[in-house]
Parts: structure tokens; C-alpha cells; sequence
């Protein structure tokens, strides 16, 4: 089966490169173009039947996979990076200064991305601001998404040392699609 897609392969090049080559040819050289290309083609085919003609299994190319993983996770990270920023002008807008907004993002059944969480890190959050933080959150990711709004103010712990009240949330999962840490203003 190899052999026969790689004679195939080797056929179709060979008849493109045939084509372009009568295309620029002058018109009283035609004839003898055409019987040499087809004679370069014959001798292609055949030479992939042979066990020779151009390998494609070997191809330095990535194969199809590795590209959509690598296109995709540009995609989402590329989307993420554009739904933080607009969710942090929106809540700049909105009267509140958030520290760092973290969004998750994924595809989809039907491949279209969506917003599946927003981590918003707010410095001094009040308990009545939680409510109009969510609505503004909302405008811009949607009503399905998670928002989880944590404050960063530092307070005096028991031991008399300063610390963050919230920590960034571990995303879990890993992977080149979880590369963002957020966007901080």
C-alpha cells in the first residue's frame, strides 16, 4: 500500500512540475516538451513501483497531529490572553483595580473556545463588591463560567508575619494549553 501512494505521489509532482514547465515553454517547443515529460513521468511511476521515487513516509514535515496540538494551543492561549485583558479593562471601567485575572479556556463539543473559569485577584475586597465584580465579570465570559474572586490584601497573620489572604489556585492539568499565569495590569 506504501508503494503505491508513494507512486501516486510521486505521479502528481511530476504532473505539476509538467504543467508548469509547458505553461512557460515557447510554443514551437511543445511537442518535444510534452513527449519528455511524459517520459519523466513513466520513468517516476515506474521507479516508485521499483522501490525508488520520493518517500513520503519519512517526510521531515510534522505529521497532522502535531500541528493541530500546536495550532490549538496558540489558539487558547492567544484567546486567553485577549478575554483577560478585556475582562481587566471591564473591571477597571466598572471602578475596581483588579491585582491579576486568571481565565481558563478550552474547547467545546462543537469546537468553538469557551470561557470555563475567571480567577479575579482584587486588592482590599469588600464583601459588598462581590456582586457588581461577578456582573462585570459576566458581560464578558458569559453566564456558565465559574468566577471565583479572591482578596489579595495582605493581613497579619497569628505569628505576626504578613500574608496574602488568597494564593493563585492551582489550574491543574498541566500542558502546553496551561502556559498563561494570568494578566496583571
Amino acid at each position: 500500500m506504501e508503494m503505491i501512494k508513494n507512486a501516486i505521489f510521486t505521479a502528481c509532482i511530476t504532473a505539476m512540475i509538467s504543467a508548469v514547465v509547458m505553461m512557460i515553454a515557447p510554443e514551437n517547443r511543445k511537442r518535444e516538451l510534452k513527449l519528455i515529460c511524459t517520459l519523466v513521468l513513466i520513468s517516476c511511476v515506474a521507479a516508485g513501483f521499483a522501490g525508488g521515487g520520493i518517500d513520503i513516509s519519512g517526510s521531515p514535515l510534522p505529521d497532522s497531529r502535531s500541528l493541530r496540538f500546536d495550532y490549538d494551543s496558540m489558539l487558547l492561549s492567544q484567546s486567553r490572553g485577549a478575554v483577560e485583558r478585556q475582562l481587566t479593562e471591564n473591571l477597571t471601567k466598572a471602578g475596581f483595580s483588579p491585582r491579576l485575572v486568571c481565565i481558563e479556556v478550552s474547547f467545546d463539543q462543537y469546537n468553538y473556545i469557551s470561557t470555563d473559569s475567571a480567577d479575579i485577584f482584587i486588592d482590599g475586597l469588600q464583601d459588598s463588591d462581590i456582586p457588581a465584580i461577578e456582573a462585570a465579570a459576566r458581560e464578558i465570559i458569559g453566564q456558565e463560567s465559574e468566577v471565583n474572586i479572591y482578596d489579595t490584601s495582605a493581613e497579619t497573620a497569628d505569628n505576626g508575619q504578613k500574608q496574602d489572604k488568597a494564593a493563585v489556585p492551582d489550574r491543574g492539568g498541566g500542558g502546553a494549553a496551561d502556559t498563561s499565569v494570568g494578566y496583571a495590569p
